[in-house]
């Protein structure tokens, strides 16, 4: 009878678990459709970034490292720090962006992937380098022709003998033209760290306002 009671609970808890079992492998899709819907969002219009996503984050969930899963939400995330406008949060997305760009590097470097999944890792590593170069190159220029207004224009006024309004005024131009090309420098330094001259124009700033720490 005990032995009866416990077959009985055991065939519940299965016929309980069979339906729950079989709703989990309808979820997961084939690895080649994540990636092929989210594709589908990105081509969207406008593209619905949060969808693909939410497919990119499934196949690395489920398959583990997919090169171009990482390419793409590298992409996403470039996308989201180009419309951000909060400092803080613009260099997390491109630090973001990065750490996926790098990711897929590391997955195209992994012996144990399989190599249909590399097929397109050459493609993929050109087109973040030109990523890169543009990323980098845009902030590492903006933070130049910002550091070299700071120098010929804003410096010399504030040291200027003008009214209370005007050094007033002066100053908080500085300061918002010192905060720009700190961003931009920063960006730089994050898009590519391999590069020192964002790092050397970021000390450069700090050199004007004597944060020599």
């Amino acid at each position: 009878m005990k032995f009866a009671k416990s077959f009985l609970v055991l065939a519940l808890v299965v016929a309980i678990g069979l339906p729950t079992m079989a709703d989990q492998k309808k979820t997961n899709l084939p690895q080649g459709a994540y990636i092929k819907s989210a594709k589908i969002s990105l081509l969207g219009v406008p593209p619905r970034y949060e969808e693909a996503k939410k497919f990119l984050d499934s196949v690395l969930y489920y398959y583990g490292p997919a090169p171009e899963a990482y390419f793409l939400r590298g992409n996403i995330y470039a996308e989201y720090a180009t419309r951000e406008t909060d400092p803080i949060k613009k260099i997390d997305l491109y630090t973001t962006m990065t750490a996926n760009y790098d990711s897929m590097y590391a997955a195209c470097d992994n012996p144990d992937l399989k190599k249909n999944l590399k097929s397109d890792c050459s493609k993929y590593s050109k087109l973040i380098d030109s990523i890169r170069v543009f990323y980098w190159g845009d902030n590492y220029n903006n933070g130049v022709k910002t550091l070299e207004r700071i120098d010929s224009e804003l410096l010399p006024r504030v040291k200027e003998d003008i009214d209370t309004t005007e050094m007033l005024t002066a100053i908080q131009d500085l300061e918002t033209a010192l905060d720009s090309a700190k961003l931009s420098f920063k960006i730089a330094t994050v898009v590519d760290p391999n590069r020192f001259r964002a790092f050397e124009g970021l000390g450069l700033v700090y050199d004007r306002t004597k944060d020599f720490d």
